[in-house]
């Protein structure tokens, strides 16, 4: 369990409120550095920014005893009125995020791979530098498996 659950779990319990918690989870598949001062890129599609939400609550919590590294997101979403955007425009405000770049499919056509492809200099520059970890999530039941394939290939091609 995380520590952010954890501590859910205690504030619903001196509470005495019911706290019912569904979760898959598979080994392997989503590992989050260990270390929260590492910088992280996350890169997301529709719901998959729900996998990053927890971890950057955690963050938040963990950030007033601790230093964080820097966190980017690139989220693609069909538009502004997904749920997730104005949370993440709060997390940068209080400086939880460093960076956010959003693609709204549907408002703009812009995808993606498009502001990956606009920021593959500063995104080789985290990861080459300053060691930043890459992870991206997405449902691929529901988007184009393309979106994983043209990430790394576009960040490689600088």
């Amino acid at each position: 369990m995380s520590a952010h659950m954890e501590r859910l779990y205690e504030k619903a319990t001196a509470q005495k409120e019911k706290l019912e918690v569904r979760a898959l989870a598979r080994a392997g598949v989503m590992k989050v550095p260990e270390n929260i001062s590492e910088p992280v890129i996350l890169i997301a599609i529709g719901a998959g920014i729900t996998i990053f939400r927890g971890m950057l609550q955690e963050r938040q919590e963990l950030k007033t005893q601790s230093s964080t590294g820097e966190v980017h997101v690139y989220y693609g979403c069909k538009g502004k009125d997904s749920p997730f955007v104005s949370e993440l425009n709060e997390w940068k405000a209080k400086g939880l995020v460093d960076r956010i770049e959003f693609a709204f499919s549907q408002e703009s056509t812009v995808y993606i791979q498009d502001i990956i492809r606009n920021s593959k200099g500063e995104i080789y520059t985290m990861v080459k530098e300053k060691k930043a970890t890459i992870m991206v999530c997405a449902n691929l039941s529901v988007e184009p498996v393309s979106y994983t394939h043209l990430t790394l290939p576009t960040i490689c091609s600088v």
